[in-house]
């Protein structure tokens, strides 16, 4: 399959000297005229996560990073969690005075109640994502933050919320119009779809693109990397996004 996708992968999703892939860990910032949006906070700082190592006790600056994006925490106003897994919603919280506190004082913070509902039981005690909850969402729940969408719906300022199960139970993509124009924040959706058949959300976006709505998972999942590239790229004109230093393969 790679060289099959060969000018899609290299050499940006792709390291063909150390013949490994690209993983890029990122968080999208929006700005609108009336608000400060966050899509995903990372893997975030001095989170216990041994089954992890990249993101066990990490120390890294993303705070400056986003202060250098313009923005401090306090004025953020929502932060947008496409599912919460260790290396998506670690920002949501950090270590003061050794208790974990919400990290956006004054952000709402939002996520679905199936992912909710999923993580509060035995999946939220052991595995790659042991602790997650405990660490990265019930301190933002105690502080009267969240703020739990339970399918889809529209939010404010053109953003809109889509279930997207699969990936994780209460997966969701955020959909951003602006002047015509749509671009999705996909999370990942795009390397893992529900199994056997593309969500209604994906076939939507692969007839957009021109492809036919009947195909079998496998050639499906090779569009949606098309796909999702088309919109990276544009949303990467309008849009800054904080990344590790260092992006890494796996």
């Amino acid at each position: 399959m790679l060289e099959r996708q060969r000018a899609l992968m290299i050499p940006t999703c792709f390291d063909e000297t150390q013949n490994r892939f690209i993983a890029s860990v990122h968080t999208w910032v929006l700005k609108t005229p009336r608000h400060v949006m966050l899509i995903d906070s990372c893997g975030g700082n001095h989170k216990d996560r041994p089954a992890l190592p990249r993101f066990h006790q990490q120390n890294l600056p993303f705070l400056a990073r986003l202060a250098e994006a313009g923005v401090t925490p306090d004025e953020v106003d929502f932060v947008c969690c496409t599912h919460l897994h260790a290396d998506h919603c670690g920002w949501n919280t950090e270590l003061r005075g050794g208790r974990w506190v919400p990290t956006f004082p004054n952000a709402r913070y939002i996520f679905s109640k199936a992912e909710q509902d999923h993580w509060t039981g035995p999946a939220g005690q052991s595995g790659f994502d042991a602790g997650v909850y405990a660490d990265s969402v019930l301190p933002v729940i105690e502080h009267g933050q969240a703020e739990i969408i339970d399918g889809d719906g529209l939010l404010a300022n053109g953003l809109a919320v889509h279930a997207t199960p699969g990936h994780s139970p209460g997966h969701v993509v955020f959909e951003l119009a602006d002047g015509g124009e749509k671009g999705l924040f996909s999370g990942d959706i795009m390397h893992q779809p529900p199994p056997g058949v593309s969500s209604g959300l994906e076939q939507r976006l692969l007839r957009r693109s021109g492809e036919g709505a009947r195909l079998s998972p496998l050639a499906a999942g090779a569009r949606r990397r098309r796909c999702g590239k088309s919109v990276h790229r544009a949303l990467r004109r309008k849009l800054g996004r904080l990344r590790d230093p260092q992006p890494r393969g796996f």
